[in-house]
This record gives C-alpha cells, sequence and structure tokens, in this order.
C-alpha cells in the first residue's frame, strides 16, 4: 500500500475511501463516533495508534491521523509541521482539541485535513500565516458552536508538535502537545 501512494493527494484518496473517525482502543477494540458510548469510553480507552495500527484497524481521530500522515510526508521529505490546538482553561474543558498537518510545495502552504467532516480536503494558501488564519477563524466559528465565550476565545493555544509517543492516553497526548513549541517558531 505504501508503494502506491507517491503524493498527499494520493494519500487523502486513500485515506478517504478506507478510514472512518473513531479509535481502537487499549480494551481492544474498535470504538466508532457513532457508538452510544463514544465520548464516555474516551477517557479510559483512547491510545494514540501507530500508523501501521492506523491502516490496520481503518479507524482513527485527528491525533491518530496526523501520525500517520506525519510518517508519509516524512517518506517523501516534504517540508511538513502538525499543529495542535485547543482552548487552554483552568477548568473542565467542554472544547474538542485538533490536531492537523500543514505542508510546503512549490512555494506554496497547503492544509491537510481529514478528520474535521466540515474542513476535509487539501486546501492551498500563498503564505503560512494566510493558511493559518484560515484555519483558526474556522476553528473559532466552530467552538462558537459548543458554546465559546468571547473570554474563552482569547484563551486558544496553538503549538508545532514533534512526533509523539507510540500508544499514549488522550491527558499524556494534551499534556505533551501543551510543552510543545509555539506557533512562533515557524512563523
Amino acid at each position: 500500500m505504501r508503494e502506491k501512494l507517491k503524493s498527499p493527494e494520493d494519500l487523502y484518496e486513500w485515506m478517504e475511501n478506507n478510514l472512518s473517525y473513531g479509535y481502537f482502543g487499549k480494551d481492544h477494540k474498535i470504538h466508532k463516533e457513532e457508538d452510544i458510548d463514544f465520548e464516555e469510553s474516551w477517557n479510559k480507552n483512547y491510545q494514540l495508534q501507530t500508523p501501521s495500527e492506523v491502516i490496520k484497524n481503518k479507524v482513527g481521530t485527528c491525533w491518530d491521523y496526523v501520525e500517520l500522515e506525519r510518517d508519509f510526508f516524512k517518506t517523501w521529505k516534504i517540508k511538513h509541521y502538525t499543529i495542535y490546538h485547543q482552548v487552554a482553561l483552568p477548568y473542565e474543558n467542554p472544547y474538542p482539541t485538533h490536531s492537523f498537518l500543514i505542508f510546503k510545495k512549490k512555494e506554496k502552504w497547503y492544509w491537510f485535513e481529514f478528520a474535521w467532516e466540515d474542513e476535509k480536503g487539501i486546501k492551498e494558501y500563498h503564505s503560512i500565516q494566510e493558511l493559518l488564519k484560515e484555519e483558526s477563524k474556522k476553528n473559532i466559528e466552530l467552538l462558537k458552536s459548543y458554546g465559546l465565550t468571547k473570554e474563552e476565545q482569547e484563551k486558544i493555544i496553538y503549538r508545532v508538535f514533534q512526533k509523539p509517543k507510540e500508544h499514549m492516553n488522550a491527558e499524556q497526548y494534551i499534556s505533551d502537545a501543551l510543552l510543545s513549541d509555539s506557533l512562533d517558531t515557524i512563523l
């Protein structure tokens, strides 16, 4: 399979035809978004899959997909970054986090998005700043649908993160991502 995929477009098409949103848990079961207990089981069962496990299990979340994408972009030697964002609150966070991959090709920047259903695709931008501004705008729109207040909007943080350890749980993943570099390192 890896030998057949030669470009970001090939990868995206393969993902579109083969993967669905969900995760393979510590309980060795596949949990799909439509499962009644999906949210409840997340903290107890989620573990970050390796790229090979995503391919085998045919499910993933944005966190898992970004690692699959990172693996391919590294193989293709295409300049890329993985970005993580969340609303950083000192109380229980009711808002989703997100990870995505951006890459540079022929002086253009691209947002490679597979997990965020309303934004799926490979989108082209003239600069990294333009890309991040657009993604941020879309993210704020989404978070407002969850009840994000103006004050909380100021607490959205973005991080550029390196490859995390395999099989991290959700809490470990978030902790690692929050310790990663700020966007200033790539701007």
